[in-house]
C-alpha cells in the first residue's frame, strides 16, 4: 500500500470511521492473485451497543478538525428544551427523548457523556443523523457559569452574584458579572456550609 497517494474521500468526521469498508487494490506485496483486491472491515461497527465501548475513546483521540477552540456549539448535556429546538435537524421527538435520557441522569463527566455522541451510544439518533447534527452540539464545553456567595453566618449579611466565566483563554477571564445581592442569600447555610 502506498500511503504518499492521496486519499480519493475526505474524512468530515469522525464518524465517517464507522461501519465502512475500504478497498485496498493489490500490489505484488500483498501476495494474492492479480485480480483480487482486499476488502477491509472498518474495526467500528455500527452497533450503539458496540459504540459504548469504543466511541467515547475514538472521540476523545481523534479529530478532524484542527482548531484548538470550536465555538458556537449547543451542549446537549444543559440546553433547555428551547435551545434544543433551535439546533437544525432536531426535532420535538428527538429533543423530547434527549430530555428524557437526561432526566434519568446523565453525567457529564462520564465518559460516555463527556460527548454528544452519547446520542448515538444511546440509539436516540443513528449514524447518518449523529453526522449531520455534529457541527451543532457538544457535551461539554469551556464557559462556566456560578453563583458566588459571600455571607457572615453569625449577622446575615450577604452579598451574591452571578458570574461567567470563558476558559477559552488562558488564564481564564470573567466574561460577565450581575450583582443580585437583592435576591438574598439564595441558597441556606447548611447548603453554604456555615457553622452554626
Amino acid at each position: 500500500m502506498d500511503l504518499s497517494i492521496p486519499a480519493r474521500f475526505q474524512i468530515d468526521s469522525v464518524l465517517d470511521l464507522i461501519g465502512v469498508q475500504v478497498l485496498i487494490p493489490n500490489d505484488e506485496r500483498a501476495g494474492l492473485p492479480e485480480d483480487v483486491d482486499l476488502i477491509a472491515e472498518s474495526p467500528f461497527e455500527d452497533n450503539p451497543a458496540l459504540m459504548q465501548d469504543y466511541l467515547p475513546t475514538l472521540v476523545d483521540r481523534t479529530t478532524t478538525i484542527q482548531d484548538v477552540i470550536i465555538s458556537g456549539r449547543v451542549n446537549v448535556n444543559l440546553a433547555p428544551r428551547a435551545v434544543l429546538l433551535g439546533v437544525p435537524g432536531l426535532g420535538r421527538q428527538t429533543v423530547d427523548r434527549i430530555l428524557a435520557s437526561r432526566g434519568r441522569g446523565v453525567d457529564e463527566n462520564s465518559p460516555s457523556y463527556r460527548h454528544a455522541t452519547w446520542l448515538l451510544t444511546d440509539d436516540i439518533l443513528d449514524t447518518a443523523q449523529m453526522k449531520e447534527l455534529s457541527p451543532y452540539v457538544t457535551g461539554g464545553g469551556d464557559v462556566f457559569r456560578a453563583q458566588v456567595v459571600g455571607f457572615h453566618g453569625g449577622s446575615g449579611l450577604s452579598a451574591r452574584a452571578e458570574v461567567v466565566i470563558d476558559a477559552t483563554v488562558s488564564p481564564p477571564r470573567q466574561i460577565y458579572w450581575k450583582d443580585v445581592s437583592l435576591l438574598g442569600r439564595g441558597f441556606s447555610l447548611d447548603i453554604l456550609g456555615a457553622e452554626l
